[in-house]
């Protein structure tokens, strides 16, 4: 069964996700996402340290919106942890097919589908290896490898995956 419910409006580079507890799930299952108001890797309503009033609401019910990146999305779709719907579109979740085909012809995010390839690739790898990945062109690199939530350590490696066949793209 999946752990959440997300929404993609074709072209963006990201899903969101909008009801708390799926969120907190997703989260929890892998440091999954980020504030889609903040450059927060953590959901605020479930931080410990570091609260602020402004962080609260009044019921506890609001969450921020939450986003996942496509590879983060495609990822969880893969396992089946995650539903994705098309803005406007179906009431049908994305296929795994589907969701390859349209998140890795989305230029916004991708410069071509093999360039999503391999950066999914490297992504699943990552995953595999036990290291909670997260996007990393801050820091120069497309990953970020945390060797748990972030919220609790620094990240320990900035990845830049290369293209073998062309060693000038690796962005």
């Amino acid at each position: 069964m999946a752990l959440g419910r997300a929404v993609h409006v074709p072209g963006s580079s990201n899903v969101v996700l909008y009801a708390r507890d799926q969120i907190e799930k997703i989260y929890e299952a892998g440091c999954y996402g980020s504030s889609s108001s903040t450059n927060s890797l953590k959901p605020l309503f479930m931080r410990t340290a570091r609260r602020r009033f402004r962080d609260l609401d009044a019921d506890g019910s609001w969450a921020e919106p939450w986003k996942l990146t496509l590879l983060e999305a495609y990822y969880l779709i893969e396992r089946g942890e995650l539903e994705v719907f098309v803005a406007g579109r179906s009431t049908d979740p994305l296929s795994a097919e589907t969701a390859w085909t349209m998140f890795s012809q989305t230029a916004a995010a991708f410069s071509s589908p093999l360039r999503f390839a391999q950066l999914s690739a490297a992504y699943n790898y990552f995953k595999a290896q036990g290291w909670v990945v997260k996007m990393g062109q801050t820091y120069g690199g497309n990953f970020v490898l945390y060797p748990s939530d972030p919220d609790r350590c620094h990240s320990q490696y900035c990845v830049l995956v290369r293209d073998g066949d062309n060693p000038n793209i690796g962005t």
